[in-house]
């Protein structure tokens, strides 16, 4: 390479200060500073630009602890207990979480949550603050969960890959099933969910390479930027 031996095509760009956004605070977006940008291909053919801005925090006012979310490990590090306060207008703001997570004996494999607010808002417990001393999740032997009473869905059921192919599920007074269909490989290509209470009343999705329908009817496809609707 002669002269010429060095890096051919180097682009650098040098960030002092990233953005910063934080739902917790009313001045949510911090801008930047990019002091300096470049490349260089030859020590005499070489491009460089800088860049001043002018915007600096000036300051930030907490919003009251609206969604101030506190956790409590055990010595395994597994979540024992956890706080949150809920989005709200009010103040002082409210909690709409005080969860408690208890685990199967020797065991870090999480066996039950209880909630000790009972807010609709936050975390569905199914016992509703009443005293719940049984299991709200069950497991199969080979680990997959097959039944979260919180969410009441009960009985999944698996295929020899361990993924799930029929998940029931209650809704108020209608019971649904979520059933799933795969390839060789383990890709997901179908979803079928039904209205077991209201036979008739189901939905279809297919997922073909990247091109996804719901009932025959296209919703997306892949694009370089995104997705297409």
């Amino acid at each position: 390479m002669g002269p010429l031996n060095f890096c051919f095509f180097c682009f650098k760009t040098k960030e002092e200060r990233l953005l910063l956004k934080n739902k917790f605070f009313e001045n949510r977006k911090i801008p930047g500073t990019c002091t300096r940008q470049g490349w260089q291909r030859h020590p005499f053919l070489r491009y460089e630009k800088k860049i001043q801005r002018t915007a600096r925090p000036t300051g930030r006012r907490p919003n009251q602890s609206y969604y101030d979310e506190s956790l409590l490990y055990d010595k395994n590090g597994n979540i024992a207990e956890l706080w949150r306060n809920g989005d709200s207008d009010v103040t002082p703001s409210i909690q709409i979480d005080h969860l408690k997570y208890f685990y199967e004996d020797q065991s870090n494999r999480l066996a039950k949550v209880t909630d000790e607010t009972n807010d609709p808002s936050g975390f569905l417990d199914d016992s509703d603050g009443t005293d719940d001393t049984d299991d709200d999740y069950q497991y199969d032997s080979f680990g997959n969960m097959t039944k979260d009473e919180n969410k009441q869905i009960k009985g999944i059921t698996y295929n020899h890959l361990n993924l799930p192919v029929k998940i029931p599920i209650k809704q108020g007074t209608q019971n649904w099933t979520i059933s799933y269909l795969y390839n060789a490989l383990g890709q997901k290509i179908q979803k079928t969910v039904a209205n077991v209470t209201q036979v008739g009343q189901t939905e279809r999705t297919l997922y073909l390479d990247g091109f996804q329908y719901v009932d025959d009817v296209l919703q997306f496809f892949p694009h370089p930027e995104g997705y297409v609707r």
